[in-house]
């Protein structure tokens, strides 16, 4: 709390300079948000500090052979005292870019902090502590997508690419994903993987077939008893993270014919701010054995698949439902 509201107070100071030195109403109406919210969190740190009978300010350990006036102890993602100096020295559109890419450092640096809080055992027990935390990423991350529209910036790239660009009917069909780090801040996620089935849960797929129409999902016996499991990753800017994604695990793409894949994220509550990948398409084909499943869905024979046999499972699995 002592660390949040030191970094919090360097937010508000930066808010104070857009009056004089840019006319962007945009910008503008952020730093007004900004400035707002990061007040009222101040405030509130400070009385839940003050309950527990706690300083408000962190206690400078004075170290032998440092002068702390010439280098002081700044918490995740703040700036130095040099970009706090050049960015009181500019004026207009530089103001508007060095305030933006400064203000986006600095709300990386506060998710740091958080995902440090959560990271260290025993710490936020106190439900207050853990709701309010919380808040802070969720916001934090809103407004940093805001800003990264506003300097035009997509923050990461999405590629796709078939393993094979034909497979048998009831072979799986397997992209090769990769997601690239465009920023210039690190992108920490958790994803959550249902055992089974494997797909990254941070994206959506859009499976198509040849008429256009969306592919249904697979269902699965008893998949509301399916466990999973989190995993926490650092994308670090300029990385590129490259996974197999088994997109028939979840789509049922055993019928012949030509199927389109495209995958995409949506970065915020809008469900139109999204960033997609390129469509690829892969044939499914009637010849041939069709070798083992892998990803655990109900058909694990090895068979020879026609679409007769596709028509009868069909109606046979249509009246299971019913």
């Amino acid at each position: 709390m002592q660390g949040m509201i030191m970094h919090h107070a360097q937010a508000v100071e930066m808010t104070a300079l857009i009056e004089a030195r840019t006319e962007n109403k945009d910008l503008r109406l952020l730093g007004a948000r900004i400035s707002h919210s990061q007040a009222e969190e101040i405030k509130f740190m400070e009385r839940w500090l003050q309950a527990r009978g706690q300083p408000t300010t962190m206690p400078m350990a004075s170290m032998p052979g440092m002068d702390m006036s010439q280098q002081p102890m700044l918490m995740p993602g703040m700036l130095t005292p040099q970009q706090m100096t050049q960015l009181r020295n500019v004026r207009d559109k530089e103001f508007d870019q060095l305030f933006l890419e400064g203000m986006i450092q600095h709300h990386t640096g506060a998710l740091t902090m958080v995902r440090d809080l959560f990271d260290t055992p025993g710490a936020a027990q106190d439900a207050v502590l853990f709701n309010f935390a919380t808040d802070i990423d969720s916001g934090q991350r809103a407004e940093i997508r805001i800003m990264q529209k506003m300097l035009g910036v997509e923050p990461v790239k999405i590629g796709i690419t078939p393993e094979s660009s034909t497979v048998v009917a009831g072979a799986d069909v397997v992209i090769k994903l990769s997601l690239t780090n465009i920023s210039h801040q690190p992108l920490y996620e958790g994803v959550m993987y249902m055992d089974g089935i494997y797909l990254d849960t941070s994206f959506r797929f859009d499976v198509r077939d040849g008429s256009g129409n969306l592919v249904s999902k697979r269902i699965y016996p008893y998949e509301e008893l399916r466990t999973g499991k989190v995993i926490f990753r650092t994308i670090y800017a300029g990385e590129t993270l490259t996974q197999d994604q088994r997109v028939s695990a979840r789509y049922d793409m055993r019928k012949p014919g030509k199927y389109t894949i495209q995958v995409y994220r949506q970065l915020l509550y809008d469900p139109n701010d999204v960033i997609k990948s390129n469509i690829v398409t892969v044939t499914v084909t009637l010849n041939g054995d069709v070798p083992e499943r892998k990803s655990g869905a109900v058909n694990k024979r090895p068979e020879l698949f026609s679409l007769q046999s596709y028509r009868v499972h069909t109606t046979t699995q249509k009246k299971l439902q019913s």
